[in-house]
């Protein structure tokens, strides 16, 4: 059996609804040939739990869930470099060519899936930054950006003085 997180509420007793996992084909609550991919069925998934195993990270496994039709999420909290850090990614199928990646507090989109690992090593490797840019000249945004082989990938957050960074996010910032 396996956990189900696909926005249904919980059950009375607090727990989300659980289902056997089939062979596509076979029919699951979810319908039939949709079930919750094992993290050996999706590529990505097992590369980046490498990426984490050689970070340090003492449990890399992901959870892996189904999100509709061939799309799927993989979650993962834990400990890096001495930060409690949450890794979520999602793709559109097992083979997905790129993901869309949450690090914490930080979204990238369409990073492609072969870069995955290496820009989550760079990151907890302080090959990354954060900087505080103006937007518009009025606003300041944090912006973490991070080079993987000839393409850099950024994304923004409102930058907030009084924020409590996280320790991997203090080894990263410039100003």
């Amino acid at each position: 059996m396996t956990g189900e997180r696909n926005g249904n509420a919980p059950d009375a007793s607090g727990e989300y609804g659980t289902y056997e996992v089939g062979e596509p084909g076979e029919v699951s609550r979810r319908g039939r040939g949709t079930h919750t991919p094992y993290p050996d069925e999706v590529p990505v998934v097992a590369r980046v739990a490498r990426a984490l195993e050689a970070l340090g990270a003492t449990d890399p496994r992901f959870e892996v869930y189904a999100t509709g039709g061939p799309g799927w999420l993989a979650d993962w909290d834990g400990e890096l470099g001495g930060s409690a850090v949450g890794i979520v990614f999602e793709g559109a199928g097992p083979d997905a060519a790129d993901v869309r990646l949450f690090l914490d507090r930080w979204m990238f989109e369409c990073i492609p899936s072969a870069d995955l690992p290496d820009l989550l090593t760079a990151v907890f490797t302080r090959r990354a930054a954060i900087t505080v840019e103006r937007w518009l000249y009025f606003w300041r945004v944090d912006v973490l950006t991070v080079t993987v082989g000839e393409r850099t990938y950024s994304t923004g957050d409102g930058h907030d003085p009084e924020r409590r960074w996280s320790p991997w996010e203090n080894d990263l910032r410039t100003a």
